[in-house]
């Protein structure tokens, strides 16, 4: 019996000494992630990275014939997580990680398809361009509407960067075709900083492609502009 007691008077300090060293430091609350990401740095950055967003948006309006007709902004500041030991993916590493996103959907002349594409590549090869798509790169999409469903191929509707992507409604597929869908709604309850806007308000999907005939939808993806890391 003695040793069975102390057998099981093993088992359990062996027990306390495992879930003490997995202990680790907690989520951050809500409002010291918000503290931390008001800070002037943070502001600064975030003040930045926007600039540089519609910079870039305002880029394809300026060398191509598409029209802008809404652009949708998310900008975002998520609290660490607590210690992870099983499945991590980070999210415990920093007190607090803010990001912004921002999508643009434009219009075009539908009957223009093959010009607008030309001008986007053409756009691509200036010097300093923000832009991304060139001929060099996509050339091939713009052979497709030379000669459409030539050799059987299929209306692309879409092209790759590192940091962007770029979609149209389609317009000669056989099966019904693709088009750019509405944004998702924006979701305000979060607390500041995070932000999600929509310029304009009121502006549709819908309402874009009814005036121009055709959408194109760019996403530029997620930029991490500041970041606390956890001691």
């Amino acid at each position: 019996m003695d040793d069975r007691r102390t057998r099981w008077g093993r088992i359990v300090s062996l027990a306390a000494l495992f879930l003490s060293a997995c202990s680790g430091p907690p989520a951050t609350n809500v409002e010291e992630a918000g503290r931390l990401a008001e800070s002037q740095v943070a502001k600064e950055a975030r003040h930045r990275t926007e600039e540089r967003l519609r910079a870039t948006v305002r880029e394809y309006v300026d060398h191509t014939s598409l029209h802008l007709g809404l652009l949708v902004l998310q900008d975002t500041c998520a609290p660490g997580a607590a210690k992870q030991w099983i499945d991590a993916n980070g999210n415990d590493t920093y007190e607090v990680r803010c990001s912004m996103e921002v999508t643009a959907y434009f219009g075009a002349d539908r009957r223009r398809i093959e010009a607008v594409l030309d001008e986007l590549l053409t756009a691509g090869e200036r010097a300093g361009s923000t832009t991304m798509f060139t001929h060099v790169t996509d050339e091939r999409i713009l052979d497709y509407y030379r000669h459409p469903g030539r050799d059987g191929q299929t209306e692309p509707g879409v092209m790759a960067a590192p940091d962007r992507d770029l979609f149209w409604d389609t317009l000669y597929q056989d099966r019904p075709p693709v088009r750019v869908s509405e944004p998702r709604r924006c979701y305000h309850a979060l607390p500041p900083p995070n932000r999600c806007l929509k310029e304009p308000e009121t502006a549709t999907v819908a309402a874009i492609r009814q005036r121009y005939g055709i959408v194109f939808e760019l996403p530029l993806h997620p930029q991490e502009y500041f970041k606390v890391p956890r001691k």
